[in-house]
């Protein structure tokens, strides 16, 4: 048996990340989508990578 880690997660989720990364000051952040996001052009409500920006943009 190998150790491993798995997690999955949401748009509302991201977009707090987003918010948590903005609020520690850090520098960047990985997200790693193994089968790809879906296009934030088409999906906007559900789109990892838009949320977390919006969440990013929003931090005090």
């Amino acid at each position: 048996m190998t150790n491993s880690f798995v997690a999955y997660t949401s748009a509302n989720v991201a977009k707090s990340y987003g918010i948590y990364a903005k609020n520690k000051g850090l520098g960047g952040v990985i997200m790693w989508i193994i089968n790809g996001d879906v296009s934030y052009k088409d999906d906007q409500s559900n789109s990892l990578i838009y949320n977390f920006e919006e969440g990013y943009k929003s931090a005090d």
